[in-house]
This record gives structure tokens, sequence and C-alpha cells, in this order.
């Protein structure tokens, strides 16, 4: 990672720190029985981050695409995040105690690096 690289992530997550709102990300881990073909135990891990206030889509990123207008947009730093990638699998993240489900990540990336994730999310 280059210096710039670097300072990119540092001004994402100083960012998010001043004007974000406070959130959870939840992942679920799951212990997978391939022989029953089914889930036989799982179990959550919060982490705390902060996030950009949430914002509506414009009606232009809404047209001719898969979000609607009710989903919401959040931006994580990724040094906020827990560990490098956020995966709309397993996680989930909970905004003033509502629980929404990650449609899709987008990144903001620094040259090679992701300076801050951008989270499609739906309540």
């Amino acid at each position: 990672m280059a210096l710039f690289d670097t300072t990119m992530a540092a001004l994402a997550k100083t960012l998010t720190g001043v004007v974000g709102s406070a959130a959870i990300i939840r992942r679920t881990i799951a212990d997978y029985d391939e022989l029953r073909d089914k889930d036989i135990s799982s179990f959550s891990i919060d982490y705390p981050v902060k996030t950009s206030p949430p914002a509506r889509y414009s009606a232009y990123e809404v047209s001719n695409s898969s979000v609607l207008a009710t989903d919401l947009k959040v931006i994580v730093a990724r040094l906020d995040a827990p560990g490098e990638v956020i995966d709309p699998v397993t996680d989930a993240v909970l905004i003033a105690g509502v629980v929404y489900h990650i449609v899709s990540v987008g990144n903001l990336s620094s040259g090679d690096a992701t300076a801050a994730f951008v989270l499609q999310l739906r309540g």
C-alpha cells in the first residue's frame, strides 16, 4: 500500500468519525453440515463502526437498476470495517435499532487500495 493509499484510508476513517452515525456490522458465522445440507449452528459477532449518515438513492440511480427507492446508501471506512471485506451473505448493518440487509458492496479506492466501502442497504 503506497503512502497516498494509507492517507486516503485514514482520511475516510476520520471523516466518518466526525460526521458519521454509530452503527453495528453484525457478522453471522454458521457451521454447515454438508452431509445433511443444512446449517447446524450459528452465532453472531457485532462490530461497532461509524458510517456516513444514511442517504437515499437518487431517481437516476434507482431507474433501470436493482436499487429500490427505499434502499439506503452508507459509507464505512475500510479501517473501521471488520476485516478486509464486508460480505453481503454473512453481514448485516444495524442503524438506530433497525436491521438492514446488505444488497451490494462497492469500493471507494485510492490506487490499488480500498479506502472505504459503499453499502447498499435494504430494510
